[in-house]
């Protein structure tokens, strides 16, 4: 089973669950480009095309693919590095559309990626030494 592979921890299961988000976000994104894109950026719903909700899943599967592949390697430094960078930049590019380009509002569909970015981020912070040696 899939799994009886991931490494013992809660981190790599938590990583599982979100790289499985992640898909289930992208194919989102080009099923129904404007629904999830337009309640996200709500502030300038003008500025969701089809292109930009494709380029947003594009780069949540590119974003999946890492932390899955992080999940089942989860002490290689390379990895745990680049799975760390995803949620990083998930964090500046929603803290930048918030704050300083105004198109996302605080409601329901943009708070899962600050929590998601900031909880997944600061525990991988902490669990470092944990996992990589």
């Amino acid at each position: 089973m899939v799994l009886d592979y991931i490494p013992d921890g809660m981190l790599p299961k938590w990583m599982l669950i979100v790289s499985t988000a992640a898909f289930f976000n992208s194919a989102q994104c080009f099923i129904s480009p404007f629904k999830f894109n337009r309640e996200i950026y709500s502030l300038q719903t003008s500025e969701v095309t089809c292109l930009s909700a494709r380029l947003f899943g594009v780069w949540t599967l590119l974003s999946g693919i890492v932390r899955l592949h992080c999940t089942y390697n989860i002490h290689d430094r390379t990895a745990y590095i680049m799975a760390m960078a995803t949620y990083a930049i998930a964090l500046f590019h929603f803290s930048t559309e918030l704050l300083i380009f105004k198109t996302v509002k605080l409601n329901r569909a943009s708070l899962g990626p600050f929590i998601v970015s900031t909880f997944s981020l600061t525990w991988m912070i902490i669990s470092y030494s944990k996992y990589v040696s």
